[in-house]
């Protein structure tokens, strides 16, 4: 055996034994927390902190030399409980700068576990972590860089049923998803126990945030608007598209969540929050002396935009204030309307179906096991949904892509899906036919997009088109993701 293979076989087993040293270290860690006693959800009062501890001024020494800070914004933070729903692209970088910055307690509620496609832009998440609840992998690392921090696990997903009880148990709430569903509920909620929320989103090369509910001088009810004065009806469902489906570029959505902890660091050291609840003790009380700016001057309801390819990256739009009529912070004109603790809707009703609703009846859809047995039949057609780029990276070989943008743009089946399905079916010409589709009796048209989600509505467009009367028409579950992990010869992206 040669002197180079000894040594890489060296470095691999160095490397697997940090791998096994790291796993050790999360589990042994995991086993620390799950033994821990069980923390009360039920605040009254926060433990009050006459002071920092020595180790206290040395780690946020940097920050509390600033004006904007000092020593009264800093107990402030350290006296404050901040829930972040969510922990992907956005409440990563989040939780890291508010665990860092010093926050006394920091709630972390997602139902996911972290996956391979999580960590170019989930910052706190490795490929030790695969496998396990996103939210003890962010606690785990965020533990190991300030253990000063008190951490409540939420694994769980937040739905009417739960959201108000849990929200209600922090100051500031931090709205890191990805859905109008979960934003329009966590806004709801906040505005019945009295929360402010920073909402952020992001999206291929853009983001953008709002402060909703925040405590306000100059709107009448002491509070700014929330998210349904924004957006009183929620987007049409087929264009809400989330990160998994539109993609997005990791620095972007790093830039929101750093912007949400920032926004959440200015609110809190600024005594913004203190109208919330009483304060903790005389010590945080006065935490409202000079040092810090205080929450004396009222600040215009905005929304940043980030561009991350535009020349002026960032803008910020002067927003509308509340609104009088609105259902859940406002005083609708029928108060039957009027969103209570015990009214609280029913987002999917509301929203529209989820992003894994079932549009089709199972008979007109098959699984990719069935279609990969079908493909090179004369009489099968696939076509495929998925954007350029996308198809371009990966595809079902003679399939035909006519992008889902094309099928929203009218609200009709578009001429670029009869065009690749006539060319397919190598059929006598449409004109000379008189009809379309006519020329290709008896096909089967198989419509794919990249999770199953797209391909439904756009199978479901076709089969209410008369032109299709005598085809089969059907689309894929699970989409080209479930092709490549079942049949292969594509790639999961």
């Amino acid at each position: 055996m040669s002197d180079t293979t000894n040594h890489q076989r060296i470095i691999a087993l160095e490397a697997e034994n940090a791998a096994l040293k790291a796993r050790i270290a999360s589990l042994e860690a995991r086993l620390q927390l799950n033994s821990a006693p069980p923390q009360s959800l039920t605040h009254t009062t926060p433990t009050a902190t006459p002071e920092l501890s020595a180790e206290e001024y040395l780690r946020y020494g940097r920050q509390l030399i600033m004006p904007q800070i000092g020593l009264p914004g800093q107990l402030r933070l350290k006296n404050t409980r901040v829930l972040i729903i969510g922990i992907g692209g956005l409440g990563c970088p989040a939780a890291s700068y508010l665990s860092s910055a010093g926050v006394g307690t920091l709630g972390l509620l997602d139902h996911d576990l972290v996956e391979l496609s999580n960590l170019h832009r989930q910052i706190l998440h490795t490929l030790a972590y695969i496998g396990r609840p996103k939210v003890l992998s962010a606690i785990d690392r965020l533990r190991a860089a300030n253990p000063n921090v008190t951490y409540i696990p939420h694994i769980t997903a937040l739905d009417k049923e739960n959201a108000l009880e849990i929200i209600q148990n922090y100051d500031l709430v931090l709205d890191c998803t990805d859905h109008p569903r979960v934003r329009y509920l966590v806004s709801d909620a906040a505005v019945i126990a009295g929360k402010t929320v920073v909402s952020a989103s992001a999206l291929k090369t853009e983001g953008q945030l709002v402060v909703v509910n925040k405590p306000t001088s100059s709107e009448e009810g002491g509070r700014g608007p929330c998210y349904r004065c924004y957006w009183p009806r929620p987007p049409p469902t087929e264009s809400v598209v989330s990160c998994g489906e539109g993609g997005v570029l990791g620095p972007v959505v790093g830039v929101m969540g750093v912007l949400q902890a920032l926004e959440a660091v200015k609110i809190i050291s600024s005594g913004a929050l203190e109208g919330q609840r009483a304060p903790a003790s005389a010590n945080e009380a006065a935490a409202g002396s000079p040092g810090t700016e205080g929450p004396s001057k009222p600040e215009p309801a905005s929304m940043l935009f980030f561009s991350s390819y535009s020349p002026t990256p960032f803008k910020t739009l002067r927003m509308k204030g509340r609104r009088a009529d609105c259902i859940s912070c406002g005083t609708p004109s029928d108060p039957a309307l009027k969103i209570t603790a015990s009214t609280i809707p029913d987002y999917d009703n509301f929203c529209g179906p989820g992003p894994d609703a079932v549009l089709l009846d199972p008979k007109d859809r098959r699984t990719v096991m069935e279609v990969g047995e079908m493909i090179g039949r004369e009489n099968v057609v696939v076509v495929d949904t998925r954007d350029e780029t996308q198809f371009g990276i990966t595809s079902v070989g003679g399939s035909r892509n006519v992008p889902f943008v094309l099928w929203q743009r009218g609200g009709k089946v578009p001429e670029e899906f009869w065009r690749a399905v006539e060319e397919e079916g190598n059929s006598a010409d449409p004109q000379e036919e008189g009809e379309k589709g006519k020329g290709t009796k008896g096909k089967e048209v198989v419509i794919l997009c990249r999770r199953g989600n797209d391909s439904q509505e756009a199978a479901k467009m076709v089969m209410e088109d008369p032109r299709a009367r005598d085809w089969k028409v059907t689309d894929v579950v699970g989409g080209i993701g479930e092709w490549a992990r079942k049949v292969g010869g594509v790639v999961e992206y």
